[in-house]
């Protein structure tokens, strides 16, 4: 209207958009923003990935956060770079890594308790987190590609999705805790201990969950794997 520009994502479940009398900045944010943790909490190839790194860092809460703030750096690289158009991508071939990225989290899972690789995420938590990120971020790139084709407007749009990737990342960091966390919600100590010695170290922390966890995670990841080299 009046030579003004918006820009807006549509969804499978939104066969239209109606433009509004009044186009704001933050009506492209809000949309961005909702798409982008949309995005990510339904696609389950990103969450899995999430949670098992969760899983496989969980005795090291410290090198996890730091870990998983490498993966996000990663991806919001290749997602601002390859939205505008700076890097070339296949979204086909990027899917096929992305679910090699899964077999190899899941292999690690699998072998938590035995002697590692020398290049096992583990011993590289970050760099390997990182690299893992670059790879996801062309993947969130490929639904903004076609988006973020019109001139102007560019930054909001790009920004405001790549926030919402991490609002819906920081909710499943938040599931996670909670659920691995249930004693810090009791008051008394004999309770917290109680919880924390049944659930936490019998049971996230125990070999038996790893492995139910490891082979869920290996059999989708590899699942995907198929699926997108024959499709």
């Amino acid at each position: 209207t009046e030579g003004r520009r918006t820009t807006n994502l549509i969804s499978s479940t939104q066969q239209f958009f109606i433009i509004p009398a009044s186009l704001s900045t933050w009506l492209t944010v809000k949309q961005y923003l909702l798409s982008g943790a949309e995005h990510l909490l339904t696609g389950w190839d990103h969450v899995l990935f999430v949670i098992g790194l969760f899983v496989l860092l969980f005795q090291r809460r410290r090198i996890m956060i730091l870990a998983i703030t490498a993966f996000t750096l990663g991806h919001s690289l290749t997602l601002l770079s390859a939205s505008m158009g700076f890097i070339p991508f296949n979204p086909q071939v990027v899917e096929i890594f992305i679910a090699i990225t899964l077999i190899v989290l899941a292999m690690e899972i699998l072998n938590l308790n035995k002697p590692s690789h020398p290049w096992a995420i583990r011993h590289h938590p970050f760099i390997l987190t990182f690299v893992f990120g670059l790879i996801h971020g062309f993947g969130f790139a490929s639904v903004l590609s076609d988006a973020l084709t019109q001139e102007g407007q560019l930054w909001v749009p790009l920004l405001s999705f790549n926030i919402g990737i991490e609002i819906g990342q920081l909710l499943i960091l938040s599931i996670c805790l909670t659920i691995t966390s249930p004693y810090i919600l009791l008051k008394k100590d004999l309770l917290k201990e109680v919880i924390l010695n049944t659930w936490v170290k019998e049971g996230l922390n125990t070999h038996h969950t790893q492995t139910v966890i490891g082979y869920v995670l290996g059999i989708m990841s590899s699942y995907w794997l198929i699926s997108r080299i024959v499709g």
